[in-house]
């Protein structure tokens, strides 16, 4: 099992009156499919880790509150409520990679929280049987990461034509804000196939991934380097047309100013 998935000291951080979350990396098996497995834990208050989730481009398998939940792509974040005791544990598959594994398009998914035994059934509630038998947080996860594995050997390919977008949307800043035109034309399929497409495996368009790209790099960039380089300067490297534009999409997408996002926990996606 454990060969499978790491479970060693990685990402985390603790906010909010001792509530915790930690991310650990996934073995090379995994790697394609999971970014990571993780818990996270509420204060003694019940203070969620964070007060909202942001839009990742991830879809997430958790287990909370004994049962197992899917957590759809998400358009606008999601805020957490206090929740006394509360622990969720969850892997976190790569952009795209969940529908193909999953065996639903993420269209159905979008900005939704279901019981994962409504989209797998049987493997689902084995799987949360299971879990529901483990005390540690971090063995809970190595065994989500575990059966997830398994459940890759029987799923299908993911497209190629939205890894390709992805690839071209999330990587160096060689292709910025490309119309949907553009970014078929360099995949080499039409437009309506590549829309279809990924919205299929994102439950968006390659415009909206566009977007929550750009202010994950934004955030990666201001937790880099709090309050020593201007948000102007931040917005430019990130995309952005300008810090106006910055401010709007911030808004938009999580509620919340460029300047509250500062130092805003980075997670694995």
């Amino acid at each position: 099992m454990r060969k499978q998935v790491d479970i060693v000291p990685g990402r985390g951080f603790t906010t909010l009156r001792g509530a915790t979350y930690l991310e650990w990396p996934v073995g090379p098996l995994l790697r394609e499919h999971l970014a990571c497995v993780w818990v996270a834990r509420s204060g003694a208050s019940g203070a969620p880790h964070v007060d909202r989730v942001i839009p990742d481009g991830c879809m997430d398998l958790l287990f909370t509150g004994g049962r197992l939940v899917i957590a759809g792509p998400d358009t606008k974040a999601v805020e957490l409520g206090p929740q006394a005791g509360g622990l969720i544990v969850g892997a976190r598959f790569r952009p795209g990679i969940a529908p193909a594994v999953l065996g639903v398009p993420a269209r159905h998914l979008l900005d939704a929280r279901v019981p994962a035994d409504d989209v797998v059934g049987d493997r689902a509630r084995a799987l949360a049987e299971t879990l529901r038998g483990i005390r540690s947080p971090a063995e809970a996860a190595a065994v989500l990461g575990h059966r997830i594995g398994a459940w890759t050997l029987a799923s299908v390919p993911p497209s190629r034509v939205v890894a390709g977008a992805i690839a071209l949307l999330s990587g160096p800043a060689t292709l910025r804000d490309p119309s949907v035109s553009t970014l078929a034309s360099a995949l080499g399929v039409g437009e309506r196939r590549l829309r279809r497409s990924c919205v299929d495996a994102l439950g968006y368009g390659p415009k909206m991934f566009e977007r929550i790209w750009r202010l994950r790099r934004f955030v990666a960039a201001a937790a880099a380097s709090p309050g020593r380089t201007s948000l102007a300067a931040l917005a430019l490297d990130a995309g952005y047309a300008d810090q106006p534009h910055l401010t709007r999409e911030c808004r938009a997408l999580t509620g919340l100013t460029p300047a509250t996002l500062r130092g805003y926990p980075v997670t694995a996606a």
